[in-house]
């Protein structure tokens, strides 16, 4: 009888974990796939210069890739630009081409170094015009074993992918909030509505051997970015993140690809920066506000939702010592070392 009782007690027990563990699943697949069908339902390019009466957009990060098309598409809007870029041949060539191309918009290039304070160059450059549309696209990455990359290398990391971010979108920000507020502010047309959009990664989704200041830089990016939005939504400015897959550096080099071993071996299923920024200019301003672009992200959110984020951490602690990456890197450190 006691038996008896107890096999029912224990075939009652497992009965509503399996039901708990498949009503958990569910819910947790449904959260995300739901959303996912309607990030993915057709929607035409926004016109800026209608959506936000946006007359100056300021766009940050290197000329290469992704940026050069947003650009363009900006000024295929007649929406002025300034392009916030380290000095370098290819941004000049790009800058005197894209003025030639488009006689009837203004164009402001800022030369910075992105490793040192940008704030004095934007500002002095900006003071006279009303900007209310903010893209940043831009990284910095070093690869290789923590211990072996220099120090002022992950600073320099951290400046760059975090500390411009802040200061950057804070500067822009409390301008925006004047403007909105009907502030004066330097003599420029005030404006009610506005954009700020972030081109990110899902390294930050999980652990990034190898990247390690890179991954770390993407997490501060999505968290920072999906609370910036919470606080700036009911003043009536859109914020935007884009987790995108393997990009191309480029249209015209289909090898080029980011500098990471995954994006390398993913390089027959990279995207081009045109689909990046039809992302951009299709997704500002819809639910939700952070969008997976492509299967690389997609991947990665799908396999969370069956591992936690801690159980697969510990995998790849006990994986990444087995890999032929961690071994080349250490042959290389020990190489340095003379042993």
């Amino acid at each position: 009888m006691a038996v008896s009782l107890l096999l029912g007690y224990t075939s009652l027990l497992w009965d509503g974990m399996i039901t708990l563990t498949f009503t958990i699943g569910l819910f947790s697949l449904l959260g995300y796939i739901l959303p996912l069908v309607y990030q993915w339902t057709p929607a035409r390019e926004e016109n800026f210069k209608i959506k936000y009466g946006c007359s100056w957009a300021i766009v940050v990060g290197s000329i290469e890739g992704i940026n050069a098309q947003v650009i363009h598409k900006l000024a295929r809007q007649s929406i002025n630009v300034v392009i916030v870029s380290e000095a370098d041949e290819e941004t000049s060539v790009f800058h005197k081409n894209i003025q030639t191309d488009y006689p009837n918009c203004q164009f402001r290039f800022i030369p910075v170094n992105f490793t040192s304070d940008v704030m004095e160059s934007i500002t002095s450059n900006t003071a006279d015009i009303s900007a209310n549309v903010l893209i940043f696209n831009m990284s910095d990455i070093n690869i290789g074993l923590f211990a072996d990359i220099p120090e002022r290398d992950h600073v320099n990391t951290m400046r760059i992918n975090c500390e411009c971010v802040l200061r950057v979108t804070h500067w822009f920000l409390n301008r925006y909030l004047k403007g909105k507020n009907n502030v004066d502010v330097d003599d420029v047309p005030l404006f009610s509505t506005g954009a700020i959009i972030y081109v990110s990664s899902p390294a930050g989704f999980s652990a990034s051997p190898f990247a390690l200041t890179y991954g770390s830089t993407k997490a501060f990016l999505t968290h920072f970015s999906s609370s910036l939005a919470a606080e700036v939504r009911g003043e009536h400015l859109d914020v935007l993140t884009v987790h995108t897959s393997p990009t191309r550096a480029d249209s015209s080099s289909p090898e080029t690809v980011g500098m990471s071993p995954i994006h390398r071996v993913c390089r027959f299923l990279v995207y081009s920066p045109e689909q990046v920024a039809s992302v951009i200019f299709s997704r500002v301003g819809r639910f939700p506000f952070i969008y997976n672009q492509g299967y690389w992200p997609l991947l990665h959110r799908m396999l969370f939702k069956f591992v936690d984020d801690q159980a697969f951490a510990c995998i790849i602690s006990w994986l990444v010592p087995y890999s032929n990456e961690y071994k080349r890197l250490l042959a290389v450190r020990m190489s340095e070392q003379g042993l």
